[in-house]
C-alpha cells in the first residue's frame, strides 16, 4: 500500500503545477432571436377546408366551419412574430336549424357534426392537447351556442348519451 502512495504522490504533485486554460472570451451569439411568448391563434386553412368539405358532404346545413390552432406566438423585441407554438386545435361550426326548441333535431345535427370532427384526431392536428369545439345553431335571427372540450364530449358519449340527451347535457339543461 505504501508503494502505491509513493508512486501516486509525485504524479499528483506534478498535476498541481500544470497550466490551466480558462476561456475568458464572450459567448458566441446564437442565431435564435430572444422573444416573449404571448397567447395566440392561427387559422388552419387546409384543415378548415377539409372540415367544411366533409360537413357539406355529410349533408349538414353548414353555414361556416373553421379550425384554429391555439397556442403562443413568440414575439421579438420589434413586435414581429418569430414563431408560433400550437397547444391544441379548436373547431368552430355554424349550422342552420329549423328551430332552436327541437332538442331532438339539434341533437341529431350535433352528433353528425361530431362524427365529422372525429375524423380530425388530436394526434393528427397541431398541438399536443385535445382542443375545444364551438357549435352555433342558427334559426333566423336566433342563435344557440355550445362550447365544450373534446374530452368532455368524449366522456358524455362514453356514458352513452346521444341525440337530444347529449345536446341537453352540453347545453346544461335537464
Amino acid at each position: 500500500m505504501k508503494r502505491f502512495f509513493v508512486i501516486l504522490l509525485p504524479i499528483l504533485m506534478i498535476a498541481c503545477f500544470l497550466p490551466v486554460s480558462i476561456n475568458t472570451s464572450p459567448p458566441t451569439p446564437t442565431t435564435e432571436n430572444p422573444c416573449a411568448f404571448v397567447e395566440g391563434r392561427k387559422t388552419l386553412e387546409d384543415i378548415s377546408k377539409q372540415l367544411l368539405d366533409k360537413l357539406t358532404s355529410a349533408g349538414l346545413p353548414v353555414e361556416s366551419a373553421r379550425a384554429e390552432a391555439y397556442g403562443e406566438n413568440c414575439i421579438a423585441e420589434d413586435g414581429s412574430i418569430v414563431r408560433f407554438a400550437a397547444r391544441e386545435t379548436d373547431f368552430y361550426v355554424t349550422l342552420t336549424a329549423a328551430n332552436l326548441t327541437d332538442d331532438s333535431s339539434l341533437g341529431s345535427l350535433l352528433e353528425q357534426t361530431l362524427a365529422v370532427i372525429d375524423q380530425f384526431p388530436a394526434d393528427q392536428t397541431p398541438g399536443t392537447n385535445p382542443g375545444y369545439v364551438g357549435i352555433t345553431f342558427k334559426a333566423g335571427q336566433q342563435e344557440q351556442n355550445l362550447w365544450f372540450m373534446q374530452t368532455q364530449i368524449n366522456d358524455l358519449r362514453t356514458q352513452g348519451l346521444k341525440g337530444a340527451e347529449l345536446y341537453r347535457a352540453l347545453k346544461g339543461k335537464p
